[in-house]
């Protein structure tokens, strides 16, 4: 039995199969055809474009590589592989791979855009979109290479021609999700926000966002008035922070509010909240019967942040602490009166594109104890003692750490010790939300090509104590660090 053996109503079957998502039908249809023909290419492949439907990427991937033993330049198989590679963030063999492949094949748009996605996502924004060009020479309308070549001078800052990458990719397919979700977080970027948010709603189409709509046969709020409305938490926990400071416009036109957050979450928002809402863990199963409406909490922003002046008419600090928590983390930290304790965070463990771009060495953030006379408190979660030993031993800068304060889990303990501090400086991670909404005084760090929550002044609109600190080239936060430094010793002097 060869390739050609398969009857086409047998082949059509198999690939309706999968188009339908029934792929477990069809990995049981191609095994058994397989044990017939265990060196098919068409069906190897088949079989690992079935499994990597199911998110079973190992046995996909053992799929296309017995495929590529038999034909080692297919060149299906090379793009198949390639792309598995990838989604399983093996990105070492992605970039062998598609290096090999483009050799063999310098004229295959799949296989250059393959090489430009593995080399973007390892970081080498540039010589990435040297292949995404390559894609364009040969498919000028590849929708993916154009949206991947607007992300990818996202990432260097230029946001105009990142525009410009994204409508391209919108005139050749107007129903794009990944590009139409971009270029919504542009338009909030630039300060369009009714725009941006009405787009920002195509983000449940995305690949980022794919299965993550709640199931629920209740409609999804528009904003009816005196309803009882169950917003529900997405993304990480610092959108849920930042979005929950429009929890209380909700309220105002709605009979009752049930929050279903992070459990984290629950006893600082229980503090903060006057209003009579029900706050439940995200783990937590809830009736359809006890509400009228559901929503995402990132959806919040589509109703009631239409205009900068939507922002304005939010009071600074929408999330208050146990005052009794402070004073007692305040005393153990027993900073010299005249000694400012500054909160310092340095590292993110996001797992989106880009987002390890957001970290900073330590040392370079303990450098600024050097110049001014201050109290540096960790505010890092995770195990830091190696690190911030380090900084001890080669600087002579001693970085504070709360002994038995676990800084993940315990986010009211987290913000107590941010409301300790005169000043935080941080990068974008949930200390940055946390911060500003306490009303703490904060120096934002970001990287070139940072989220677009930010904005572009000097300050957030989301929290007014937030001063936002840009790179002006990529992986490189001497200019931060100096505008930092500047801003201390105006402050502690």
């Amino acid at each position: 039995m060869t390739d050609g053996f398969l009857p086409s109503n047998n082949l059509a079957h198999l690939i309706n199969l999968i188009k339908e998502n029934r792929n477990e039908e069809a990995v049981s249809v191609l095994s058994d055809l397989l044990n017939q023909e265990p060196d098919s290419v068409l069906l190897l492949n088949l079989l690992g474009i079935a499994n990597r439907g199911l998110e079973n990427y190992e046995k996909a991937a053992e799929a296309f590589e017995a495929a590529l033993k038999v034909d080692p330049r297919n060149a299906d198989t090379l793009n198949n592989l390639s792309v598995t590679f990838i989604d399983m963030n093996n990105l070492n063999d992605a970039l062998s791979l598609t290096e090999r492949a483009c050799a063999v094949y310098p004229n295959d748009a799949r296989l250059a855009y393959n090489r430009g996605n593995a080399l973007a996502k390892s970081g080498q924004v540039i010589e990435g979109m040297k292949y995404f060009n390559r894609a364009l020479e040969v498919k000028p309308d590849h929708v993916k290479a154009l949206n991947n070549l607007g992300a990818s001078y996202y990432e260097m800052g230029d946001f105009e021609k990142a525009r410009r990458f994204y409508i391209n990719a919108l005139s050749v397919d107007p129903t794009n999700a990944e590009a139409i979700l971009n270029k919504a977080k542009l338009d909030v970027l630039n300060g369009n926000f009714a725009v941006g948010f009405d787009g920002y709603e195509q983000r449940w189409s995305s690949t980022e966002f794919a299965n993550s709509w709640k199931k629920s046969l209740k409609p999804a709020w528009q904003g009816q008035r005196d309803k009882t409305i169950l917003i529900w938490a997405e993304q990480g926990i610092g959108d849920e922070i930042m979005f929950s400071s429009i929890i209380p416009d909700a309220a105002k036109i709605s009979k009752h509010l049930i929050i279903q957050c992070d459990s984290r979450l629950i006893p600082i928002f229980t503090k903060s909240f006057e209003f009579k809402v029900d706050f439940v863990s995200s783990d937590d199963f809830i009736s359809e019967e006890d509400y009228d409406f559901h929503i995402p909490i990132g959806s919040l922003a589509r109703l009631f942040r239409r205009s900068l002046s939507s922002f304005q008419q939010v009071p600074s600090g929408h999330l208050t602490v146990c005052h009794k928590k402070v004073r007692e983390l305040k005393n153990l930290i027993s900073a010299p009166s005249d000694s400012p304790i500054v909160g310092v965070s340095w590292k993110t463990k996001a797992t989106t594109q880009f987002s390890d771009k957001r970290n900073i060495e330590l040392a370079e953030l303990a450098n600024l104890g050097r110049q001014t006379k201050i109290t540096l408190i960790s505010l890092q979660y995770g195990d830091t003692s190696r690190e911030i030993s380090a900084v001890e031993t080669s600087l002579g800068v001693k970085v504070k750490h709360v002994e038995g304060l676990d800084l993940f889990n315990d986010i009211e303990g987290l913000a107590a010790l941010i409301r300790c501090c005169d000043k935080v400086i941080t990068i974008d991670n949930v200390n940055a939300h946390l911060a500003g909404a306490l009303n703490v005084p904060t120096c934002l760090l970001l990287k070139v090509g940072h989220e677009w929550r930010w904005g572009l002044s000097q300050q957030s609109y989301w929290y007014d104590s937030v001063s936002l600190i840009r790179q002006t080239q990529m992986d490189d936060w001497r200019a931060c660090l100096l505008a930092v430094s500047e801003e201390m010793r105006t402050t502690t002097t």
